[in-house]
């Protein structure tokens, strides 16, 4: 039950998070408003304040397989070592109340403080790395990011509804960086991203089966689509490594001729003991046609040859129930994502045709399928005709391009030779029916 609750919210908070495309670079944080700028900009600067971007590496749960991002501010005369966290989040609601609240698109995140040890000893004890980024900022502008950041942590504006492509702890941190440096982030992120937001979820759950192919089927051709690297700093990662490339004027005026690293310092502050992440997706289309080769035929066999005397077509009816029970159950899933959410990454999902809610039918069909009705034999194969059709179709129309491209390979292959097989399976038991009955 522990493993299938922790499933069921991964796939909730990692699958489908998203309701609007990405804002036109907007900073994760408000305003403070002209004066509160001014004020703070005019104010003579109470202590050195350093400023660094954290990075943490992924966990063993679900939830931390992509990694987090945080923002240190640190002065030391002050006894000042804050973090701030845009990835706080009530873990403890009911599934229900939870559910509910992300097809409703309300599941909100908030910007937590919190001391340097604390978050330490949580991310150590996880056995999680922490990798600090020292930023080449002055005074003027560090002290008005702290100013930002308590400001967006007060409980009046501390909350986000959680995106997980487009608005997440680490969007926040590169747009509260952005901002600091006048654009000099997204300045040097015009090129395009090293791989899709498919790729990234999917290399990075590859080791996690049940999340990987979760993910895998839920998500849409709009994960497909060509990002650049601004859209690729979901990840906090990719923020570090794009971070070593920014350059910016030690006088806070931009980019310049005589700019400097906006990276001063890269350390590694804990290491962690575990394998380092995949740096690409699996390639898993061969073992989902061997899946579906396999279960195909012994479908088409079970069907055909399995109505023996005293046998009735028990092995083939229960086949079919159960593959009509697990096709049915995720297309209604993808279907209730697709018609019945606002997440566009579920949009458009070419899988709904591979598994389509029709299959539901199949379950009584099937169970029914033990006796020699005729009527049933037709509609069974009148169900599983449907299913093949439609998956044969999909396929086709992804080869010809007829269809936005999606990464949807290892899914084609296994569902097409089930479909394949089942049909041609009751096809045969059809065939054998009327023959008994014709010789009656």
């Amino acid at each position: 039950m522990r493993r299938a609750r922790a499933l069921s919210l991964a796939l909730v908070m990692l699958a489908a998070a998203v309701a609007v495309p990405a804002p036109a670079r907007a900073s994760g944080l408000p305003a403070t408003g002209d004066a509160a700028t001014n004020s703070q900009a005019a104010a003579p600067p109470r202590s050195p304040l350093s400023v660094q971007v954290l990075t943490f590496g992924p966990g063993d749960h679900p939830f931390l397989k992509f990694g987090h991002d945080a923002l240190r501010l640190q002065a030391p005369a002050e006894g000042r070592d804050d973090v701030y966290n845009f990835g706080t989040f009530a873990f403890d609601q009911p599934p229900r109340q939870l559910l509910t609240d992300f097809l409703a698109r309300r599941l909100l995140y908030w910007l937590s403080r919190s001391s340097m040890a604390a978050t330490s000893a949580v991310y150590r004890a996880e056995n999680r790395t922490i990798r600090a980024q020292t930023l080449a900022l002055d005074q003027a502008t560090a002290w008005e990011l702290q100013a930002r950041l308590a400001d967006n942590a007060l409980p009046a504006h501390r909350a986000y509804a959680y995106d997980y492509f487009f608005d997440n702890c680490a969007t926040r941190v590169r747009d509260a960086v952005d901002r600091a440096v006048g654009g000099a982030l997204h300045a040097a992120s015009h090129h395009p991203a090293r791989m899709s937001f498919r790729n990234h979820a999917l290399r990075l759950t590859a080791d996690d089966w049940p999340v990987y192919l979760g993910l895998s089927i839920i998500l849409g051709p709009l994960t497909d689509k060509p990002i650049d690297r601004w859209d690729e700093m979901f990840l906090p990662e990719v923020v570090a490594e794009t971070l070593l490339t920014v350059r910016i004027s030690p006088h806070g005026e931009g980019l310049e001729a005589h700019a400097v690293p906006l990276v001063t310092e890269d350390v590694l502050l804990a290491p962690a003991h575990r394998a380092p992440s995949r740096t690409e997706a699996p390639e898993r289309r061969p073992i989902g046609l061997l899946a579906g080769v396999l279960l195909g035929g012994l479908g088409a066999g079970l069907l055909r040859f399995g109505r023996r005397r005293g046998v009735r077509g028990v092995p083939g009816g229960l086949l079919l129930a159960a593959w009509g029970l697990l096709a049915g159950v995720l297309g209604s899933a993808l279907a209730l994502a697709w018609f019945g959410t606002p997440h566009l990454v579920a949009h458009g999902n070419q899988n709904l045709f591979l598994f389509s809610p029709t299959a539901l039918l199949l379950v009584p069909l099937g169970l029914a399928g033990m006796t020699r009705a005729r009527w049933i034999r037709r509609a069974t194969l009148g169900v599983t005709a449907l299913g093949a059709t439609l998956a044969l179709g999909v396929s086709v129309a992804k080869l010809l391009s007829l269809v936005p491209f999606q990464q949807n390979g290892f899914w084609i292959a296994f569902a097409l030779p089930v479909w394949l097989g089942l049909t041609w399976g009751t096809w045969q038991a059809c065939r054998a029916t009327a023959r008994e009955e014709s010789s009656i």
